[in-house]
């Protein structure tokens, strides 16, 4: 799955994957990105909670945010009602939204599915995954959030 542009960078303006190389088959056109693997965290809320399931395939190659985080806090709380919001005003289907958050706090589940409904988040997934994150994504270890908003090929 390619996607193009510069937009997967976490805050400090550190790449989460690595761009491909220019003669890659898999590259459309210059600056374009891949993802480097698909993942299944354990969806907490959305179609699929209760179970692990790919976000990332989900979406297909529609645009898409998508945030790691080590903790809910207010400032992603925001984020994520803003990315909500987004959502709506698009065209059905055309934009995803989904937080992956990395941790093995016991109590995290809960959280999140009080955060949900306070929040009012219907399409905006809240999803765990272990602390180390997606193999190939290069989140950072640092308990921040990182954000990615990659945008379709269509």
């Amino acid at each position: 799955m390619t996607r193009r542009g510069p937009d997967c960078i976490d805050a400090p303006g550190r790449r989460l994957f690595p761009p491909l190389g220019l003669d890659d088959p898999a590259l459309p056109a210059p600056g374009g990105y891949a993802l480097p693997a698909v993942f299944e965290p354990i969806n907490v809320t959305g179609e699929f909670a209760g179970r692990r399931h790919c976000l990332v395939c989900e979406n297909g190659l529609n645009s898409v945010v998508m945030i790691f985080a080590r903790r809910s806090s207010g400032p992603l709380e925001v984020a994520a009602d803003e990315v909500e919001t987004s959502i709506a005003k698009d065209s059905p289907g055309k934009l995803g939204g989904f937080a992956v958050f990395l941790s093995e706090d016991d109590k995290l589940e809960d959280q999140l599915k009080d955060m949900a409904p306070k929040r009012d988040l219907k399409q905006f997934v809240l999803s765990i995954d272990a602390p180390a994150g997606p193999e190939g994504y290069n989140v950072p270890a640092e308990p921040r959030s990182s954000s990615c908003y990659i945008r379709s090929t269509r």
